[in-house]
């Protein structure tokens, strides 16, 4: 719980995190909402490859209707997040080993992508964490 709530709180750097998450999705939704903190819950049990985490990305982040469902709108919209008001923004993928181990090149273009994002927002004084949920 630890973990969770010193990213929730801004108490450790913006980055990739890998740990096993101890909390209900429920329990976390509402302790992000205590810290002003977005939180992007995705469930990777229904993620198989790059079209099924993007169409899960535009369900769970409710993504605008220009979304084309590519890497590169990926990245503008998660550059954008105007549509959410947060002081900081926490994306949690459960269950990505699978996507990871069966395409691993489109696995390091969403790493990247991650990466990118979160140097982006720390440039402009947000906070933005990724959780990579181990078992």
């Amino acid at each position: 719980m630890n973990q969770i709530l010193d990213l929730i709180q801004g108490k450790s750097q913006p980055n990739i995190y890998q740990f096993p998450l101890d909390i209900s999705a429920e329990e976390l939704s509402k302790l992000c909402q205590n810290y002003n903190c977005q939180l992007f819950y995705f469930d990777g049990s229904t993620i198989n490859n790059k079209a099924d985490f993007l169409k899960t990305a535009s369900t769970v982040m409710n993504l605008p209707e220009y979304f084309g469902y590519n890497w590169d709108a990926w990245q503008d919209c998660l550059t954008d997040l105007s549509w959410f008001e947060a002081s900081s923004y926490l994306l949690v993928y459960d269950q990505w080993q699978n996507f990871a181990e069966n395409y691993p090149n489109d696995w390091q273009i969403l790493q990247d992508i991650f990466s990118e994002a979160i140097a982006y927002w720390l440039k402009r004084n947000k906070r933005f964490y990724v959780l990579l949920v181990n078992p």
